[in-house]
């Protein structure tokens, strides 16, 4: 139902045919890589206790119809896993988010895919294209995934608003696991993730967004190791500051207790 993946000719993109066993030497080595790499995101996703913040202005009303699919993923760095996205020909925007970077693709959908993709209750069954990117997201960074999708129209007089319906489910090991409560779901996630999924924000407007379309094989895989240098790097500073506060905390101990003596 969505916008088939076009394979991209390497020329079309600025690279040299001759060059590509070499790129695909090198894209094997940086994911060989990748399992040093620690994918938890830099802050916490927030807990079911927590309110979910909302917007100060009303919404603007919806004008046309409107059917995303967001793929939320362990990974910290956007760009590193836009570069991923790019080397694998999944043509998306990728937002850094504090649950993990999130993957959006628009879903191209004729009048009757609309229709019947209303009658679907399990994400499973919505659309074969959103199955191969979260099967294919789980196998380049070795971790599950949580998709989402929301198909949302302009409400009728005798529905205002706005009209749809949101689906949520998990992959793991290139495979549908299981569907997932949206609402509850959504409701312990970062706003923008919210608002990513119902529209309410273009991805490429969001700070540190990585749009994968056209991204040429050595950009991307020089994205790629930057991406796992940087990470490494992080853990190497926090592992740091976590030893120092460890030091501090210990020498403090010390000291009291040479004045309880």
């Amino acid at each position: 139902m969505s916008e088939p993946q076009k394979a991209r000719n390497p020329e079309d993109r600025g690279d040299k045919p001759g060059d590509q066993q070499a790129y695909d030497a090198e894209f094997a080595d940086l994911i060989a890589k990748l399992g040093d790499v620690d994918f938890a995101p830099e802050s916490p996703v927030t807990g079911p206790d927590e309110t979910l913040d909302l917007p100060e202005e009303p919404e603007p009303p919806l004008v046309n119809r409107r059917a995303t699919a967001c793929f939320l993923t362990p990974v910290a760095s956007a760009e590193a896993l836009g570069a991923l996205c790019a080397l694998s020909d999944i043509s998306a925007v990728v937002v850094p988010t504090d649950a993990g970077a999130l993957v959006v693709q628009n879903l191209e959908l004729t009048e009757e895919q609309w229709g019947m993709a209303l009658l679907v209750e399990s994400l499973n069954e919505l659309d074969s294209d959103l199955d191969t990117v979260a099967s294919t997201l789980t196998e380049i960074i070795r971790m599950p995934v949580v998709v989402f999708s929301a198909l949302l129209a302009p409400g009728t007089e005798q529905e205002p608003g706005v009209t749809g319906q949101v689906l949520a489910g998990r992959w793991a090991n290139q495979a549908f696991e299981g569907d997932l409560p949206a609402g509850l779901v959504i409701a312990q996630m970062p706003i923008v993730i919210e608002d990513l999924v119902l529209g309410r924000v273009n991805p490429a407007d969001v700070d540190g967004a990585v749009d994968t379309v056209d991204i040429p094989r050595w950009k991307a895989l020089r994205m790629l190791g930057k991406g796992i240098k940087d990470s490494r790097e992080e853990r190497r500073r926090q592992r740091g500051q976590a030893d120092s506060g460890d030091d501090a905390a210990w020498g403090a101990d010390s000291e009291g207790r040479g004045d309880a003596s």
